[in-house]
């Protein structure tokens, strides 16, 4: 399942991680019956570290929708690309009290973030975001600059390790 059809930001010309799916490890069968049930003593979904890409990383985030009980979400070190984020996007706009989102040392790419900093400009929830090691540069950083304006509760923002010129930020948090 991709959300070509459903992301604006969708570009063919993206390279695909689609080849990798039978290396990746889906969370523990238990871990996914939690997230299926909306287990309400589920406050972290450790997805970190696992090559989920393409089908897999929007299968889970399918089955998180709706969950209210989830306060964390650690997609780190995934590898995922802009049609990655666009599946967490939606889930997080069913997910009322996510306060921490690491996606540190994934592909988002600029491509990635235009959903992420239009999400975070109606968000009243999250606390912290780490974008480190995403492959953003400028214009990725604009995105997030924009959705950060109507912010006011975003504490602290990661964006390390990607290429993004001070200037550019300087520019915006003026």
């Amino acid at each position: 399942m991709t959300y070509a059809h459903l992301n604006p930001n969708y570009k063919e010309s993206l390279e695909r991680e689609w080849y990798v799916t039978s290396t990746q490890l889906l969370p523990p069968e238990k871990e996914l019956d939690r997230l299926k049930s909306a287990d309400k003593n589920m406050k972290t979904l450790d997805l970190s570290c696992r090559q989920l890409h393409g089908s897999r990383i929007e299968m889970v985030c399918d089955m998180a929708k709706n969950n209210a009980s989830i306060t964390e979400i650690d997609a780190r070190g995934n590898g995922f690309d802009a049609d990655g984020l666009y599946a967490i996007v939606e889930a997080l706009k069913t997910m009322p009290n996510v306060k921490k989102l690491n996606l540190r040392g994934n592909n988002c790419r600029n491509e990635g973030v235009t959903a992420l900093g239009a999400y975070l400009k109606n968000d009243k929830t999250l606390v912290e975001l780490n974008l480190n090691e995403n492959l953003l540069g400028d214009e990725g950083a604009i995105e997030i600059a924009e959705g950060l304006k109507a912010n006011k509760t975003l504490q602290v923002i990661d964006l390390s390790l990607n290429f993004i010129g001070d200037e550019v930020i300087l520019e915006r948090i003026q």
